[in-house]
């Protein structure tokens, strides 16, 4: 396991050294974003997911981990308007801070960190977990954003609408067909597999070299003289894995479900906050801050709870 964490460490230092000598500039990065979601995520998951021998527990535990990780998720939602409340964040960009602090990136990096270190059934509970995600972004995330606004809301049928665009997408598309394919027990053509299973490889490495450039265009001195920015950042990697573990701890969950609600939970601030919030108006360079810092800290808080799980958990 502590090969495993070097070579993360190790992919997101080399990351960050390729974009501050601009050998990954952004339009790189950019790519690499795209081809990590449309193209390597769904091979991996019809790869690795296809493979597992699925069952009628294995079923249920899927189902059973979105309809918690969804509730958990409401639950932080609250958690984090009671915080913005207490701590009396300003009201214009209150609503970008709570969306923060709850988000999280666990279809880039949750994904490749899952696979790696829980095997094929942990990356099917971390899709249960981004299924989770992307409900909660595109019902309450959107009233969020539409908070601060007086004459931008939306009626709930373009609400039905982008929600669908965003759940039917190749990632989500791979993850039914995998479903599909080890439901059915169904062989995959030897040279397809091999061909998967090449692609498939690609994701943990380029991950975090993605990761790491992204940490390289930031400016951490602004960074710091935000309350809102670090305290936010702050509940994103801690408080808001410790609140998924009290709640999964005692429900029917087996042992990898739990441990991908808690590692989802500790994920970074997802990029789909910004883009929400430049859609909406709303605070993009807060939103960008929180992302920046959460994405730093996780380098080393993910190798914690990681470490943590295999203690009490697994």
């Amino acid at each position: 396991m502590y090969v495993q964490f070097f070579v993360i460490f190790a992919l997101v230092i080399i990351g960050f050294f390729l974009g501050r000598r601009g050998i990954i500039d952004e339009n790189t990065n950019a790519g690499i974003n795209k081809m990590i979601m449309k193209l390597i995520v769904p091979c991996m998951f019809i790869d690795k997911i296809g493979n597992l021998a699925m069952n009628e527990h294995t079923l249920h535990e899927f189902f059973l981990t979105l309809i918690v990780f969804t509730l958990i998720l409401f639950l932080c939602g609250l958690y984090a308007y009671g915080y913005s409340k207490i701590r009396k964040f300003p009201r214009e960009n209150s609503n970008v801070a709570e969306f923060c602090m709850v988000l999280p990136n666990n279809a880039f990096m949750g994904f490749p960190i899952a696979s790696t270190f829980f095997g094929e059934l942990g990356l099917l509970m971390m899709a249960a977990t981004n299924a989770a995600m992307n409900i909660y972004m595109f019902s309450y995330g959107i009233m969020l954003m539409e908070r601060n606004e007086r004459d931008g809301r939306q009626s709930f049928a373009v609400h039905a609408v982008r929600m669908a665009k965003h759940l039917f997408n190749p990632m989500m598309a791979s993850l039914v067909i995998s479903l599909f394919i080890c439901g059915f027990g169904l062989a995959i053509p030897l040279p397809l597999k091999e061909l998967l299973s090449q692609i498939s490889g690609l994701c943990t490495p380029l991950a975090m070299l993605y990761v790491g450039a992204t940490l390289s265009k930031g400016d951490f001195a602004s960074v710091l003289k935000s309350k809102a920015v670090i305290e936010a950042s702050l509940n994103k990697v801690f408080i808001m894995p410790l609140i998924t573990w009290g709640l999964v701890y005692f429900l029917p969950l087996g042992m990898v479900a739990k441990a991908m609600c808690i590692l989802a939970a500790a994920m970074p601030t997802a990029a789909m906050t910004s883009m929400l919030a430049g859609d909406h108006r709303q605070d993009t360079r807060l939103a960008g801050m929180i992302l920046l810092v959460t994405t730093a800290l996780s380098a080393a808080t993910m190798m914690i709870w990681i470490q943590l799980i295999y203690i009490f958990l697994v």
